[in-house]
C-alpha cells in the first residue's frame, strides 16, 4: 500500500491523531469506558500498513491498553490533494471512538489519550 491508497478515513485519523511526529495515541484497556469504532480502527490499520504508525510500549499502568506513536511520516500532501477532506465541515462524518455499553464497563476508569510524550 501507497500514501496514495490510503482511504479518507485513515488521512482523518492521521490528521486528528498522529500528524505530529511525537504524537502518540493510547485507547482502550481494562475497564475502558470508551472503544475505538471498527472503522477508526480498519484507518489505524491503513496507517500501520504503510509505516505512519506503529505500535509503542507501554508507558502507563492500564492493562491491556493499546499504545500507537506516529513514525513521523507526512501526509500532509495526501490532505492537500483531498480537497473534499474539511475537518471543519465533516466532523460528525468520522467517529473514531465510541462510549461502551453500560453492561461492559465495570471499573472506575479508562482514557483516551493522545498528544506528545
Amino acid at each position: 500500500m501507497k500514501p496514495e491508497d490510503l482511504s479518507d478515513d485513515a488521512i482523518r485519523m492521521w490528521m486528528a491523531y498522529l500528524m505530529n511526529p511525537k504524537s502518540t495515541l493510547r485507547f482502550g484497556g481494562d475497564h475502558a469506558k470508551m472503544e475505538i469504532t471498527p472503522r477508526a480502527r480498519d484507518a489505524l490499520n491503513e496507517l500501520i500498513e504503510i509505516g505512519a504508525a506503529e505500535v509503542i510500549p507501554a508507558n502507563d499502568q492500564y492493562p491491556n491498553r493499546e499504545h500507537y506513536g506516529s513514525t513521523g511520516m507526512d501526509l500532509r500532501d495526501q490532505l492537500r490533494q483531498r480537497t473534499h477532506l474539511n475537518p471543519f465541515e465533516d466532523k460528525e462524518d468520522f467517529v473514531s471512538f465510541r462510549k461502551k455499553d453500560d453492561a461492559e464497563l465495570d471499573g472506575p476508569s479508562a482514557n483516551i489519550s493522545f498528544g506528545s510524550p
